[in-house]
């Protein structure tokens, strides 16, 4: 089985900063995988406007930005439908100064946040483990990395905080996620 390659994350944001789309691609990973994280159905588009209204104001999306976030949705989507646990955070490459790569994952934790907010769960009804899950994203989203610090310690911790956002995302969709219909089974057409 193959796995799902996310676009390279500075093509990315700079293909995003040509079309005009101020959000990074962190943010909008996040927000999608809140979204589908929350049980957003796949065959359902309304994810557009949820974006639109979190990164440009309500204002349209531009032909170009909608093929970008429906790709990004499509690849969240078969990521989070694997089999194994593929997902991964679209994130700047390992590379990349850690402070930076901090800085996009608070971006990502709080848009995840806002993406599963505008599902409108009822936190009532919500497992103990989503609960402790979004609890784990929400206090992980604040931390940040201290430049006095043992960078090679904090990278660590980095990559643990990390992992365990993969394992907190694969949780929430695990009991809140919905599947995408099989095949020809299904009774809608797409058009």
């Amino acid at each position: 089985m193959s796995e799902v390659q996310l676009p390279q994350y500075l093509a990315l944001a700079s293909s995003l900063q040509q079309h005009n789309f101020p959000i990074s691609p962190a943010e909008l990973q996040g927000l999608l995988t809140g979204l589908i994280c929350g049980g957003h159905p796949f065959d359902d588009k309304s994810y557009l406007a949820a974006v639109a209204d979190f990164a440009n104001d309500g204002q349209g999306l531009s032909d170009e930005a909608q093929e970008v976030v429906t790709l990004l949705f499509t690849l969240a989507s078969t990521q989070l439908t694997a089999d194994e646990l593929a997902f991964s955070l679209l994130l700047p490459d390992d590379d990349a100064q850690l402070v930076e790569r901090a800085e996009a994952y608070s971006d990502w934790a709080s848009a995840f946040l806002t993406g599963m907010g505008l599902m409108n769960l009822n936190a009532k009804s919500l497992s103990e483990d989503v609960t402790e899950a979004l609890g784990d994203l929400q206090e992980m989203a604040q931390l940040g990395v201290d430049e006095d610090d043992d960078m090679g310690e904090q990278a660590q911790l980095f990559e643990q905080v990390v992992e365990h956002t993969r394992m907190c995302v694969m949780t929430c969709f695990a009991e809140l996620g919905q599947r995408p219909a099989q095949g020809p089974a299904s009774s809608e057409t797409l058009h």
